[in-house]
């Protein structure tokens, strides 16, 4: 299954970081900048460039997404917010790791596997939604957050990640064609972003202790992601909107799964609540082997 390898990666890089002393955390974070600031901005252009932007879902299914999610979101922000003394910043990190799905990594091949090729287009149409929208909009969140040491929308304005995006659409938007070499840069570049993302992960988690990482109290926000969010999504789905049956447990799946790198990212770029960040996706990638098929029950009994 593809979290196992998703989690093998992480592991891999926790175990190396641990026991070889040549990997220090200056070396660590070298390696992090590296990745962030020229892999990852690869691998999001990729994927933008390449989807199919005219097979977005029906207009009820984002609705029920976008109603699920920033329901959920804003609830728990504020709850974060005034309950457990987070900074603005720091509960927009956490409530945005309780809701962001691992919807490439692992929904793609997942979907595919399940429902074929109608599911995927489907799922694709959010992930697209997910890139183009929510991402976005949760960088206008943290710079809004006001607090010291954070970007401005000039700093923004020249943010690799978002300039990959945009860059992205804007060139899937108007047809044009990169020549083969660059594609095949392109395609050798994501290939190994996302093992050297993962591995950077785990490599991270080393330098906290066990202890460290339980103290985050990340119970709820493991509860929201594992739980919560599905079982409104299907409540919605099923009984508000009405959706066809492939679109419900599309959208059950993809809210089901384990929280994506994406959250990762913006956590180290804004260095915020990165232990919390580290362990929401740890840990559902972790319980996604069991939560995951338990919801895949659930919906076929129910659909069928």
């Amino acid at each position: 299954m593809e979290q196992v390898k998703l989690l093998s990666w992480i592991i891999l890089g926790l175990l190396i970081a641990k026991n070889v002393p040549y990997l220090t955390k200056n070396r660590i974070d070298w390696v992090r900048v590296f990745a962030f600031a020229y892999l990852t901005p690869c691998l999001f252009f990729s994927s933008i460039y390449r989807s199919d932007l005219s097979l977005l879902p029906s207009v009820e299914l984002l609705l029920t997404y976008g109603l699920c999610l920033g329901s959920l979101f804003l609830t728990l922000r504020w709850w974060l917010l005034t309950n457990n003394q987070n900074t603005a910043s720091g509960s927009t990190i956490k409530a945005i790791a309780a809701l962001y799905p691992n919807a490439v990594g692992v929904g793609v091949p997942l979907v595919f596997s399940l429902y074929g090729a109608e599911a995927e287009l489907i799922l694709m149409g959010i992930v697209v939604t997910n890139l183009v929208i929510v991402l976005p909009l949760i960088n206008v969140l943290l710079i809004r957050s006001g607090e010291p040491g954070f970007y401005t929308y000039r700093k923004v304005a020249t943010d690799p990640i978002l300039l990959s995006i945009f860059a992205g659409l804007i060139f899937n938007l108007l047809g044009i064609e990169l020549t083969p070499i660059v594609i095949n840069g392109l395609d050798v570049i994501s290939l190994i972003a996302l093992p050297v993302i993962l591995f950077i992960l785990g490599a991270s988690l080393s330098l906290y202790r066990i202890k460290t990482l339980i103290k985050e109290k990340v119970f709820l926000l493991l509860l929201v992601k594992v739980v919560l969010f599905p079982l409104l999504t299907l409540v919605i789905a099923t009984y508000v909107f009405q959706l066809r049956t492939i679109e419900t447990q599309v959208l059950v799946i993809l809210t089901s799964l384990p929280t994506g790198i994406n959250v990762y990212l913006l956590s180290e770029r804004y260095q915020v609540a990165k232990e919390a960040t580290a362990s929401v996706i740890l840990f559902t990638t972790l319980f996604s082997l069991i939560s995951l098929t338990l919801w895949e029950i659930i919906i076929n009994h129910l659909t069928t």
